[in-house]
């Protein structure tokens, strides 16, 4: 459909339609620009007099893509048409969007719809790439077999600490050939700062992903050095809006530390010496241009290195005005209500963004019952906006902090900053920036798949009618039972051996973490072990 159009840009809506294209390989057509709505600030030359395809996989309430047509069309383009692959809308609201290509005719239905939300991850893991689109990807060269996988993973834990290096490889990812694994050098109080390595043990291809994060994110220029050359010759000046300068910074910030990252550990990750991004994803997120800036500036990139220092925090991870908010409504106790049984910290996790979309009318923006940061008559007369409102990692701390008694201060940083890893990749949690009066933060809301949850709360209620605990035992036959039987939600289920006896966990989970069921039922009470 959209090469019908015969588009002259394609721009592909948030961070999930880009990966998707990429799982999928698809061809729009030849000699196309094809960015992401991100880089649509950054675009405004190529859209001028552009012929625009919109594209999607579902329209919901349809904001986001009526936000990047008005984008499109302030930035010059000359025809702006909108193509999705489903709709789960009325015929009503579709005609208040206007003409929206759809390429299946027939609305989603709620389980169609979570069967879609649930298997788009699962194909974006078999890329060897974050799901996020904000951070530089740097190619380097290294061996990249299973076996010198684990290899590489040891030496970065010999090297960084065991406490700090996390394997993150998914079941889905490995079949593909995809593992990948977090180093972590945030501390207390410090900007979260963080490596993450993508290896397909297939190809043999290695992608570094460097994150240093500033909260607030500031929208000033670098003061000096490659950075603001870099920024320089993207053209960015003062007519851009504080939200891409944002980006920019954040980007070029992470670019620092990674490049840094690269030279201290120059024996094991072998960037081009040329040019070490990937430049088809930075053109995703910040346009064509960006290419020019590349090859002119980081030509001589070894010549940075050591400018940015791992151990060397960018700036003090502060809360942002969500989190007052959030206590102030009575939204964090809506949370601890929803929790049965001690809290721990994927309980709140999970209960937090669940609560949080309910409150900012994810599904339905008449819901939005937030006193801010955006009112309820603001989101009313612009629906996108309730897409903007969520917590900074700074705030998710501070929560879990609050709700799990026992965790404090680097031990709940380095327990959220893995919770994003996993549910960010696997669709749960979706990064994106807000601005809450002049400061611009970058924040986490709930994406489209629902974290796994069933299988907990069906033994819950197993638990529940039996009257008393349940040993591992007990809920190891009753694991079988929903595996091996034909009810919705048993291929959730997966029976694993532990070290002693059969244990369950999802087949798919969370935390990708054995008996990881049974161990947070044993700890809110509802399991005992034999004795």
């Amino acid at each position: 459909m959209v090469r019908d159009y015969e588009p002259t840009v394609v721009i592909l809506i948030a961070r999930k339609a880009p990966r998707i294209a990429q799982a999928f390989e698809l061809e729009f057509g030849s000699s196309i620009l094809v960015i992401s709505d991100l880089a649509i600030a950054f675009a405004a030359r190529q859209l001028e007099g552009a012929r625009v395809a919109i594209v999607d996989d579902v329209v919901n309430v349809g904001s986001t893509l009526l936000r990047a047509k008005r984008l499109a069309i302030e930035a010059g383009a000359t025809g702006v048409e909108m193509f999705v692959v489903a709709d789960r809308n009325s015929d009503q609201r579709m005609q208040e969007l206007g003409e929206v290509h759809v390429a299946d005719s027939t609305p989603l239905d709620q389980s169609s719809r979570e069967a879609l939300s649930a298997e788009i991850p699962g194909r974006i893991q078999s890329l060897c790439r974050p799901y996020d689109l904000d951070f530089p990807l740097l190619q380097c060269g290294v061996p990249a077999r299973t076996d010198e996988f684990s290899r590489l993973l040891n030496r970065m834990s010999s090297k960084y600490g065991d406490e700090n290096v996390y394997d993150l490889t998914t079941p889905l990812g490995m079949e593909a050939g995809v593992r990948r694994f977090t180093i972590d050098f945030s501390k207390e109080g410090l900007a979260p700062t963080k490596v993450r390595i993508y290896v397909n043990t297939v190809s043999g291809e290695c992608v570094l992903a460097p994150i240093r994060l500033q909260s607030p994110l500031p929208s000033a220029p670098p003061a000096q050095g490659w950075r603001r050359a870099f920024w320089e010759a993207m053209g960015v000046g003062p007519s851009f809006k504080p939200e891409a300068r944002g980006r920019l910074r954040l980007f070029l910030d992470s670019l620092d530390f990674g490049l840094s990252f690269a030279g201290d550990n120059a024996d094991v990750f072998r960037l081009d010496s040329d040019c070490p991004l990937i430049l088809e994803d930075a053109e995703l997120a910040f346009g064509p241009d960006v290419e020019f800036a590349a090859r002119k500036v980081l030509r001589n990139w070894l010549f940075w290195v050591g400018t940015a220092s791992p151990e060397k925090s960018v700036g003090i991870s502060s809360e942002s005005p969500f989190l007052g908010v959030a206590r102030d409504s009575g939204l964090i106790a809506d949370v601890s209500a929803r929790i049965s049984g001690d809290p721990d910290e994927l309980s709140v996790f999970v209960a937090f963004f669940n609560t949080l979309a309910d409150w900012a009318g994810a599904d339905q923006p008449s819901a939005y019952r937030l006193p801010g940061p955006f009112r309820p008559h603001e989101v009313a007369a612009d629906p996108y906006l309730r897409l903007r409102v969520g917590p900074t990692f700074a705030d998710l701390v501070a929560i879990v902090d609050e709700l799990v008694p026992g965790l404090s201060g680097v031990d709940t940083m380095s327990m959220v900053s893995r919770l994003l890893d996993r549910f960010v990749d696997d669709g749960g949690v979706v990064p994106t920036t807000a601005s809450y009066g002049e400061q611009l933060f970058r924040i986490y809301r709930k994406g489209e798949k629902d974290p796994r949850e069933r299988v907990d709360l069906r033994t819950c209620r197993a638990w529940q009618e039996t009257g008393k605990a349940l040993s591992l035992t007990r809920v190891s036959k009753l694991a079988a039972i929903i595996a091996f039987s034909e009810e919705p939600g048993a291929s959730d289920v997966a029976v694993a051996t532990d070290t002693r006896g059969n244990v369950f966990c999802h087949a798919d989970s969370v935390l990708h973490d054995r008996a990881e069921i049974s161990h947070r039922l044993l700890r809110a009470g509802q399991l005992e072990r034999a004795s």
